[in-house]
């Protein structure tokens, strides 16, 4: 019985990182963001997650267990937007001023880079 609910598990976990791509992507030229994307299943919507002034794509992690948790299919998107967590320690310009606009167009151009289709949500 502990063999067959440690291969339960493991297949779970295995499965899961399976459904997610994590790292860096270019959403334009020399803009690239840090991402983690699980992929959106059997019609679900994609949530992009957005951080806060001072947060990374850490901060949402038992947010996304409990949402996988509610609904496995659901597609998730988190980045460290442009001064923010990897995406600052691969640039080193942590820039002060970033005009709302800018990261507006960072997250269309993100949603275009991952080819994402159908319904999303903010």
């Amino acid at each position: 019985m502990r063999a067959l609910l440690l291969c339960l598990a493991l297949f779970s976990s295995l499965a899961t990182a399976r459904d997610l791509s994590e790292g860096f992507v270019e959403i334009r030229p020399g803009v690239r963001l840090h991402v983690e994307h699980y992929l959106a299943k059997n019609g679900q919507p994609t949530l992009f997650l957005l951080n806060g002034l001072t947060y990374d794509t850490g901060n949402w992690t038992e947010l996304v267990k409990s949402l996988k948790a509610l609904n496995p299919d659901l597609g998730i998107v988190l980045y460290d937007m442009q001064g923010q967590g990897k995406t600052l320690l691969e640039t080193r310009d942590p820039r002060i001023d970033l005009p709302i606009e800018t990261q507006v167009q960072d997250l269309r151009d993100l949603r275009k880079a991952l080819n994402i289709q159908g319904r999303t949500f903010v």
